[in-house]
């Protein structure tokens, strides 16, 4: 008898012999059933905050889901959730930014009496207001004169405004003043210069200023209408009721596109063009004055004149002449 070991198990068991025959295979045990698998979550929508979103690998390492807006420790940025879409909403029409406006300097924004210069009631048909230019007409040109002592009347002017006056017709001045946008005028100096010319002359009803330079696209910079526009809306008159006298092309051609009647009254540094171009020229502020006066009529006739007989005349320059003398005379005015 062969033993196949000295244990149990190897050939003895007890003191019984080994069994000798075919090699018998035991029957393993039966294994209990396996639990069915959970089944998969539903995949959670793409908008939602918790949104599972699969981390970058890590070197040497694998991915893994990982909570949007929350990377796990070591892992790069996850993908953010999608934006809930946004819903569109009507559109605002566009509209381009407002113009720059004229600077308004109004009688009844000043202490001291104003009365006389009030407009008097007048028939819808007759002239009711005078608007002037200042530098060159109503007082010397002083280019961007910020002193008030440097403000000298032009010879005549304060007789022929006293006639204005006491027909009621309103006054006011318009005028040009793109020294505060080259920074070489405030307002406060500007008004300073204002006071010296009503103590000299006489009560204006208003001031309508442009402190815009030549590049700022205002609509108040003459000759561009809206200096004109403004003092008649602050006197409530028409501008077709109304006179514009000044002593160079932009007051005349500012008059035109308002609507008023324009008088031009040269100087020196007048273009012989644009006296050849005015509808109507005087020699001086008086005699453009009591014209208007004798006519009283709310709108000029075209080609006639202001009715003082002495006007500097039409062509009498031509265009050559316009021409070589038009650099000098626009360096001279430049300030306006």
């Amino acid at each position: 008898m062969i033993r196949t070991g000295d244990g149990p198990g190897h050939g003895f068991d007890g003191g019984l012999p080994a069994t000798h025959g075919p090699m018998r295979h035991s029957t393993p045990a039966p294994q209990p059933p396996c639990a069915p698998e959970a089944p998969e979550a539903p995949e959670a929508p793409a908008d939602t905050a918790d949104t599972v979103a699969t981390a970058p690998a890590a070197e040497g390492g694998g991915t893994g889901p990982a909570r949007s807006g929350r990377p796990p420790s070591g892992h790069g940025i996850s993908r953010p959730a999608a934006a809930p879409e946004a819903v569109p909403s009507p559109q605002t029409p566009w509209s381009p930014p407002p113009a720059p406006a004229p600077w308004l300097f109004p009688a009844r924004d000043r202490p001291g009496p104003r009365t006389a210069a009030a407009p008097a009631p007048a028939p819808p048909d007759r002239l009711r207001a005078v608007l002037f230019d200042r530098d060159g007409t109503l007082v010397e040109d002083v280019p961007y004169n910020d002193a008030p002592e440097r403000v000298r009347p032009v010879p005549g002017v304060r007789e022929a405004l006293e006639l204005l006056r006491a027909r009621g017709i309103a006054l006011g001045v318009v005028s040009n003043q793109s020294g505060v946008a080259r920074g070489l005028l405030t307002r406060d100096r500007l008004t300073a210069v204002q006071r010296r010319v009503e103590e000299l002359l006489g009560p204006f009803a208003v001031w309508a200023v442009c402190p815009h330079g030549p590049a700022e696209g205002c609509g108040c910079r003459k000759p561009a209408p809206g200096l004109v526009h403004a003092a008649c809306a602050r006197l409530g008159v028409r501008p077709e009721h109304t006179v514009v006298i000044g002593d160079i092309g932009a007051d005349v051609r500012a008059a035109r596109a308002a609507g008023a009647r324009g008088v031009l009254v040269p100087t020196p540094i007048t273009l012989p063009r644009e006296i050849a171009e005015a509808p109507e020229t005087a020699p001086t502020v008086a005699a453009a004055v009591r014209a208007l006066l004798r006519e009283h009529v709310p709108r000029h006739r075209a080609g006639t004149g202001t009715g003082t007989g002495t006007g500097t005349g039409r062509g009498r320059a031509g265009a050559g002449t316009a021409d070589r003398e038009s650099r000098e005379s626009r360096e001279s005015r430049g300030h306006r």
